[in-house]
């Protein structure tokens, strides 16, 4: 008899940038996938027509993350991207969700992945404003594969 599917936490993943981790990612929104479609009708028919699929579009990708040292790479990225060099700023960029055992049960792969926004933590030093300092990016990609084999 098979084993009945688990429910998946939304707590337990890891992003990871041209296969490595990017450490301390607290946050992830993941893009949604649409496609366009468009009508079509023939000649006077105003009263009919069909559907037709169009083009694949995507929102984007963001995370945010704590602030710390370990940013050398998305400090790269994003220089990349300010400095125009458009090879250097397209990476690849994953988002792996993991069950409770520390498997992965779902790969979502971008391609083409550029940092196009990035946002510094919010400060506050008022009492009861103790928060961790989160940074933000916001990335553009060309496609979005999702794996879960």
């Amino acid at each position: 008899m098979s084993k009945a599917s688990q429910p998946i936490s939304n707590t337990q993943f890891d992003v990871e940038l041209d296969g490595t981790n990017i450490p301390g990612v607290v946050e992830v929104k993941l893009p949604e996938k649409n496609v366009q479609t468009h009508n079509y009708r023939e000649g006077t028919d105003i009263a009919s027509g069909t559907k037709h699929l169009g083009e694949v579009t995507y929102t984007k990708l963001e995370f945010a993350r704590s602030a710390d040292k370990k940013n050398a790479a998305l400090d790269d990225w994003l220089k990349a991207a300010e400095e125009g060099r458009e090879n250097d700023a397209k990476k690849q960029i994953a988002v792996l969700l993991k069950d409770r055992t520390g498997q992965t049960v779902a790969r979502y792969n971008m391609e083409g992945a550029m940092v196009i926004q990035y946002s510094p933590p919010n400060l506050n030093a008022t009492p009861g404003g103790d928060q961790i300092a989160v940074e933000t990016f916001v990335v553009d990609f060309d496609t979005m594969q999702v794996d879960r084999s």
